[in-house]
């Protein structure tokens, strides 16, 4: 799910948006021919229509698969983090709603660790780390004007966040620029990957780039940039230093009138010293491009796996750590082009948000 944010000094706007429904890519379209391609179908789904089970979400946010085989999501409306066996049983609930320590107001992102979890309470202005066994280690605070909201977990105990920064100094230009980079147990970077300058005008404030991000099995992180005319993937150490680049302008390509008449779910949290407001309401698209990219992740193999939108359905381009193109994969009908994809060195799984029937959970299995 691509996520948006809309910033102002008093205020935080979240805007998640899903793209409709559509004719899968053939092979060929993808240019891909001399590739390996890998076949994606859902083995089983976790969710419920109607109900009192665990398994009848609200609204996920977030997800992914962890180091014991498990699958984490996150859902906002519910507050709370679930963890279910394969089996479709929920084995622990991690957290609820509240402003004490390890609870949250709202629950908006998930980094899922080597040993343990992070949560981003956007409302609460935190991220909340949590054990594996779901127990509270601390909270970290501190960010501003608002915690990172996109973040993702690494094999060990750092996580990868992408991290607003307004400076307000008296009498002087307002400056800001959004901030990839790898954190551990405060607000501090460890190291910073990558850097763009934010632009402000009127109070609020847009980043000059929209990034996604996933680390790799040796300590790699692995950085994508969501734009309509870029193609870029780019490759680091854990210690920052550039493994490999690829940056490729490409020909915009404009939605189809099916796809501009499609509206996108909106969800809003305004901050403000009044307290806070919560507005869910379904609006016109404000895009009228494709996007080259959507999402990255990195497989048990080490796999660079990069979800493309340019053909206004779900397919993957699948990179070596070394940047080298070697597959592509495809999913099947058996999975929602809603759905939102997590690809991860503990498995691959994805979650439907904004679902034409109702929420749920896709386990995958892919087979060349």
């Amino acid at each position: 799910m691509r996520k948006i944010i809309q910033l102002s000094l008093i205020s935080a706007v979240i805007v998640l948006s899903a793209c409709g429904d559509g004719t899968r890519p053939l092979v060929e379209q993808a240019d891909v021919a001399v590739l390996d391609t890998i076949y994606i179908t859902a083995v089983d789904t976790i969710g419920s229509e109607f109900g009192q089970g665990p398994d009848v979400f609200a609204f996920l946010v977030d997800g992914g698969c962890t180091p014991e085989g498990n699958i984490a999501v996150l859902d906002a409306q519910k507050t709370c983090l679930q963890i279910f066996n394969p089996q479709g049983e929920e084995v622990m609930r991690i957290g609820h709603g509240g402003q004490g320590p390890g609870e949250y107001q709202m629950p908006v992102g998930l980094a899922i660790l080597g040993n343990g979890y992070v949560v981003c309470d956007l409302a609460g202005a935190k991220l909340v780390r949590f054990d594996s066994d779901g127990a509270l280690i601390d909270e970290i605070s501190g960010f501003f004007p608002i915690p990172p909201v996109q973040i993702s977990g690494t094999e060990g105990d750092t996580f990868l966040a992408e991290h607003i920064s307004i400076e307000i100094n008296d009498g002087e230009e307002t400056t800001g620029s959004t901030v990839f980079a790898a954190f551990r147990e405060t607000s501090v970077p460890e190291f910073v990957f990558e850097s763009y300058p934010l632009n402000i005008s009127g109070g609020r404030s847009t980043s000059s780039a929209s990034l996604h991000f996933a680390g790799g099995l040796n300590s790699e992180v692995f950085l994508v940039e969501e734009s309509d005319s870029l193609f870029m993937i780019a490759g680091f150490t854990g210690t920052g230093e550039e493994i490999f680049r690829i940056s490729e302008e490409r020909e915009r390509i404009p939605l189809t009138e099916e796809e501009l008449a499609e509206d996108q779910l909106s969800v809003s949290l305004n901050i403000s010293e009044e307290g806070t407001d919560l507005d869910t309401r379904r609006l016109p698209r404000t895009d009228i491009y494709r996007s080259v990219i959507e999402d990255v992740g990195v497989d048990g193999f080490g796999r660079i796996w990069v979800k493309m939108g340019d053909l206004g359905t779900p397919y993957f381009r699948i990179y070596s750590p070394a940047g080298r193109q070697i597959a592509i994969a495809i999913p099947d009908e058996s999975i929602s082009e809603r759905a939102d994809y997590s690809i991860s060195p503990n498995g691959l799984m994805a979650y439907d948000s904004d679902p034409y029937d109702w929420p749920k959970i896709y386990l995958l299995g892919a087979s060349e």
